[in-house]
């Protein structure tokens, strides 16, 4: 559900989740502009064929962009990002071998994003776990009869 706590850009969460979500923009951009230009990446990275990948990542990251983002399903779109990475990740080294720096076209932006994906997942489960706690020991429930 979206409510106005999810931007309370404050909140380191908050901020960190959707800088997350935002910064898988510029990548859905640059796979449907230009689109042919992605087709080849994604065939150089070893997906064939390579458009119905290509679309798939487009909804994939069209979908981190909008639960990370909104804070909808925020601990599933953020393994859907952290899985995401991993695919990226594995393409980069099918396509240049094992290359870390990002500005030689590695493995390091990827992976800190997949870091930080997996840190967004494991603040929302927190968040979840601390609204559905039982109560705390020593405290007993309300019987049915009681007031």
């Amino acid at each position: 559900m979206i409510s106005a706590k999810n931007f309370d850009l404050s909140d380191p969460a908050v901020l960190l989740r959707v800088t997350c979500g935002i910064f898988h923009l510029p990548h859905l951009i640059q796979k449907v502009n230009p689109f042919e230009r992605a087709l080849g990446t994604f065939a150089n990275s070893g997906f064939h064929p390579p458009a119905p990948w290509l679309v798939l990542a487009i909804v994939v990251e069209a979908l981190c962009i909008i639960g990370l983002t909104l804070g909808i399903y925020t601990k599933w779109a953020a393994m859907l990002s952290a899985g995401f990475m991993l695919v990226v990740i594995h393409a980069i080294v099918y396509a240049k071998g094992w290359v870390f720096l990002w500005n030689f076209g590695g493995i390091e932006f990827p992976l800190f994003w997949l870091l930080v994906s997996v840190v967004v997942a494991l603040q929302a489960r927190r968040q979840e776990r601390a609204q559905h706690q039982p109560l705390p020991l020593g405290r007993a429930a309300p019987s049915l009869g009681e007031p």
